[in-house]
C-alpha cells in the first residue's frame, strides 16, 4: 500500500499488522465464542480496520477508504439491529 501510495510512508507498519491481527483475532473469538454471529464478526472487522487504516490513508486513498467506513459502520448497525430483533 505505501509503494502504490495508498498509505502515509510514516506507516508504522509492524504496529499496526500486530494491532489489525489482534483486532481481526479478538472479533474471531467472540464469533468462536458465539457471540456474534457471522455477518456481525464480519462488520465489525471491516468497521474498525476501515477506522484504524484511515489516519495513515493518503489524498489518493482518503476518499475511498472514508467511504468504506461509512458503508461498513451502515452494515454494522443493520446487523446490530437485526440481532437484536431475534
Amino acid at each position: 500500500a505505501t509503494q502504490a501510495k495508498e498509505c502515509s510512508d510514516k506507516l508504522p507498519v509492524e504496529v499496526l499488522t500486530a494491532h489489525l491481527v489482534t483486532q481481526f483475532l479478538a472479533i474471531l473469538g467472540m464469533w468462536g465464542a458465539s457471540q456474534l454471529a457471522l455477518e456481525e464478526a464480519s462488520a465489525n472487522i471491516q468497521f474498525s480496520w476501515a477506522n484504524t487504516l484511515l489516519p495513515y490513508a493518503t489524498r489518493k486513498s482518503k476518499s475511498c477508504l472514508s467511504q468504506a467506513q461509512f458503508d461498513y459502520g451502515q452494515a454494522l448497525e443493520k446487523t446490530l439491529a437485526q440481532s437484536s430483533r431475534a
